[in-house]
């Protein structure tokens, strides 16, 4: 790809660095579908019981899992990790 550009590495890298939050808003990409997958999963276990089939349930538990799984996604790409964790032996 950047051969194509004629653009580095360096400089890409650079740009990205200068969004803010980009660490955040890459972390969200990723913890998102990953989230949604988790939660939709365990409304298919909840619906393999025979429960939920209504259509009322079906919309109100599909907006719960998509409402969950933004605020689940949010808090774990708002997460502080340590760089410099003390090594145990």
């Amino acid at each position: 790809m950047f051969a194509l550009t004629g653009l580095s590495v360096e400089t890409f890298v650079d740009a990205v660095q200068t969004v803010p939050m980009m660490g955040t808003i890459a972390r969200f990409g990723v913890a998102f579908p990953l989230t949604f997958h988790l939660l939709g999963g365990i409304r298919h276990l909840v619906w393999d019981n025979a429960q939920g089939h209504e259509i009322q349930e079906v919309n109100k538990t599909g907006y719960a899992v998509l409402g969950a799984s933004v605020l689940a996604a949010a808090v774990l790409a708002l997460m502080e990790f340590e760089k410099d964790a003390p090594k145990t032996q």
